[in-house]
């Protein structure tokens, strides 16, 4: 019997080459599935070479696609899975508008509950400081700004400048790009930075945990990025090899995830093996309000 062919396309390389790392640790933790062949392509996080990367899957007849790990990747190479009647699972792309339901499926919660998460994190545990935002100008950064603004009601004031020691101490302030960048920013604020710092679900990897500042939040799905990948692989194992679930049964009609939710983690008192801790706050954003 022909083994059912799956491309898990991510950053193997480039800048963001930590989500390679997990990829490739998640994909060897899942064990045997010898029903499957699962072959492991590099889009570097770039739209332009996830789009070519995406033609060669066509091209090579791939049955199914799980990943890319950027949203941006993911929008340049969805056009050519749905012309090809591809189905693609998603992960951790979490730019609004991406699922549909019908051939492309998403795990994590998308960026407008994520925003929703990180404003009720503002106005329950952080209540008393005053919300900005950091950008690192990235596509991902300015979708991210706008639905934190929708969610918050008003615009929101760019965060102190690094050398703004009075007003960081009065600041609560989201830091909106990759985790490259972020940590980039937080170098040139220094160790000692007094505001509370609120960073988006790409900082939710281990390099970050690693080098960023003790208290710090992250927005993080309800688990993590590797693990959700493992549970869109056993999905794919279950549905076109075993036969044994239903796409409707994990999605709801839009193609998103029945499940997820963001919780809020806060790096630097707990060990990476125990994120699911006391210092992780829970957030069902459908039942938030204002």
């Amino acid at each position: 019997m022909r083994r059912l062919r799956v491309a898990v396309p991510g950053p193997q390389s480039g800048p963001r080459a930590a989500y390679g790392k997990l990829i490739r640790k998640a994909v060897a933790g899942l064990g045997s599935l010898p029903q499957l062949e699962i072959r492991l392509l590099d889009d570097k996080a770039e739209p332009t070479v996830a789009e070519r990367v995406a033609a060669a899957i066509v091209k090579d007849g791939i049955d199914v696609v799980v990943g890319h790990f950027n949203s941006d990747c993911a929008r340049a190479a969805i056009p050519l899975y749905q012309a090809a009647g591809v189905p693609l699972l998603l992960p951790a792309s979490t730019a609004p508008g991406l699922a549909d339901g019908r051939s492309v499926f998403r795990l994590c919660a998308d960026e407008s509950r994520q925003a929703e998460a990180i404003v009720a994190l503002w106005r329950g545990t952080l209540h008393g400081r005053k919300p900005s935002v950091w950008s690192d100008g990235s596509a991902y950064a300015i979708r991210l700004r706008h639905q934190l603004e929708t969610a918050f009601g008003s615009a929101l004031p760019d965060a102190p400048p690094p050398d703004d020691i009075g007003a960081a101490k009065r600041a609560a302030i989201a830091y909106c790009g990759t985790h490259v960048a972020v940590l980039k920013r937080f170098a040139e604020e220094g160790a000692l930075w007094p505001s509370s710092a609120v960073c988006c679900d790409d900082c939710f990897i281990e390099e970050f945990d690693s080098k960023a500042r003790p208290g710090t939040w992250v927005c993080a799905p309800h688990a993590d990025y590797g693990q959700l990948l493992q549970e869109a692989i056993i999905l794919v194992h279950n549905i076109f090899v075993q036969k044994t679930t239903q796409w409707q049964e994990v999605f709801d009609a839009k193609g998103e995830s029945r499940n997820a939710v963001w919780r809020m983690h806060q790096v630097g008192h707990h060990s990476n093996e125990n994120r699911l801790t006391s210092a992780t706050l829970f957030y069902d954003v459908d039942r938030i309000k204002g």
